[in-house]
């Protein structure tokens, strides 16, 4: 048993209860002492991260000289939020040369992955890199929210050692040129039909709009059609660097579109820490992280990630999650708030915690209220797989809940029950279509426990049914966490690094169809 004061390795898995006998119902010994893990919710205090920002600036301006100011348009642009004056670190001249994300293929942390490849591809070519914009989890050129309305861009430009520029501020050098810039469209791909390892045209490119919501009359395509280059595995992957240097040399234009549907690395291999590293939110959202732990107070979080487990598979896991939860509570009768955070639309649910007063009209059980056309899920995925199955074994769950959960003590949450108690200030976030993503990442972080469905485990053995798919999501999670209890470990059990302390009692638990989280 983990004991303050001892030294956790990365490999350590600090347990979240001893083992249960299933048929007494009682835990083999009491449950061990929590490791006090204190952390703020949220992040440092503003004046701090102030201090860092502005350093940060100055450092790059000693390097790369202030061409001019830029009046930063909001966030979002279609939010009131006030005008900032910014100057931006690089220079924007006639002469810039710029790498333009239209398109990423894939989606969540995976995109992430690929965002900072593309920031180690701009070094290479020696462009400048355009930050995204951001539609739900994916990042593209007509996103509706601009890349640091979520994350903090100098965190982002320092651990990549990159030179980004906003889309907003490239706009804004396209509006201001006399004349059409040279542009070429290309798109990357991997693993696709079709002629490999060479440039070859590419007319469908012309379906997905190769120029992605920016300025079609200020880029000058001339001759230029659209071109592909697709391969075949990690090694193919590899020389894309080389054959777009070559393009370059070939026919330089200011304006590289990229459509990148790419899977395998081809700068170097990625690394947790690269993404966990590149990735802070913006200040905001820590602080509507911290209003909903607030208003929740001590907590079991909990990760459901259900895409891939049959409709079948669904109802036992989550008998056994209301078990799991039911026990636990037993044990830590302080924790009577549940949080979860699950990519099914449990919130169209007419027993959803976001929907309880419908509930009270409700006699006869719980329904699905079924929206014009497919129901959206909190993923593209789970959106195509969703069946009529999905929403009874989810419907069953929350109706075991209310029976079995509710009556020991247990509160369910989620953030869409929570949305309309956060503070008005933070409304501008909270209300965005990608916070409940954003949050539920940044609340699991800090809730007392943390629980995560049993995964499936690709080519292992299955020791228990799969109540889980193995989610990158969910080992963010749990990283953020191993990281918390390595400090407190190294501080003698206890690390304060700011106000509004929390204490970790576990990294994670893994509940299956048994009713044990282990």
């Amino acid at each position: 048993m983990y004991t303050p004061g001892d030294v956790l390795t990365d490999d350590d898995k600090v347990a979240l209860l001893p083992p249960r006998d299933v048929e007494a119902g009682e835990w083999d010994s009491p449950p061990p002492s929590p490791v006090v893990a204190h952390f703020r919710r949220g992040r440092r205090p503003l004046l701090l991260a102030s201090f860092l920002i502005s350093t940060f600036v100055l450092a790059l301006s000693a390097c790369w000289p202030l061409s001019r100011s830029v009046t930063h348009r909001t966030p979002v642009d279609a939010l009131d939020l006030p005008v900032v004056e910014l100057p931006l670190p690089i220079e924007l001249l006639d002469d810039s040369r710029f790498l333009v994300l239209t398109v990423i293929g894939e989606q969540e942390s995976r995109a992430q992955y690929h965002l900072i490849q593309l920031a180690r591809l701009a070094n290479t070519l020696n462009r400048t890199l355009v930050l995204p914009r951001i539609s739900y989890s994916r990042f593209n050129s007509c996103g509706k929210q601009s890349f640091d309305f979520i994350y903090d861009v100098p965190t982002f430009a320092e651990r990549n050692e990159v030179r980004p520029v906003e889309q907003r501020d490239f706009e804004d050098w396209l509006a201001s040129q006399a004349l059409p810039v040279s542009a070429r469209a290309v798109r990357l791909c991997e693993n696709a039909p079709g002629e490999l390892d060479r440039w070859i045209p590419d007319p469908a490119y012309n379906d997905h709009q190769p120029t992605q919501c920016l300025e079609e009359s200020k880029l000058d395509h001339g001759a230029r059609e659209p071109l592909r280059y697709c391969t075949r595995g990690r090694a193919g992957v590899q020389n894309v660097p080389s054959e777009l240097q070559q393009l370059d040399a070939e026919d330089p234009v200011a304006v590289l579109l990229m459509y990148y549907d790419l899977r395998s690395p081809m700068l170097g291999e990625m690394t947790d820490d690269d993404l966990s590293e590149s990735f802070d939110n913006e200040q905001s959202w820590h602080d509507v992280a911290s209003a909903v732990l607030d208003l929740m107070g001590p907590a079991i979080g909990v990760h459901w990630r259900t895409e891939r487990i049959s409709a079948a598979a669904l109802e036992p896991c989550g008998s056994g999650l209301v078990d799991a939860l039911v026990a636990i509570h037993d044990q830590n009768p302080d924790l009577s708030a549940v949080y979860l955070a699950t990519d099914y639309p449990i919130e169209l649910l007419s027993r959803s915690p976001s929907r309880l007063d419908d509930a009270k009209n409700d006699p006869d059980g719980p329904t699905f209220d079924l929206p014009e056309g497919r129901p959206r899920a909190h993923s593209d995925t789970l959106t195509r797989l969703l069946t009529p199955a999905h929403h009874l074994a989810m419907s069953h769950f929350l109706s075991s809940f209310h029976s079995l959960a509710t009556p020991a003590g247990l509160n369910l949450s989620t953030y869409h029950s929570l949305l309309s108690h956060l503070p008005a200030h933070l409304s501008r976030w909270a209300t965005q279509d990608s916070a409940p993503a954003i949050v539920s990442q940044l609340v699991l972080r800090q809730t007392e426990l943390f629980l995560a469905g049993e995964p499936n485990h690709k080519g292992g053995e299955q020791l228990r049914p799969a109540c889980a798919r193995d989610s990158t999501w969910t080992s963010r999670v749990t990283r953020a966490r191993r990281k918390t209890l390595l400090a407190a470990a190294e501080h003698g059990g206890v690390v304060d690094v700011g106000e509004g302390d929390r204490t970790l009692r576990n990294l994670v638990a893994r509940w299956s169809t048994d009713g044990q989280a282990v």
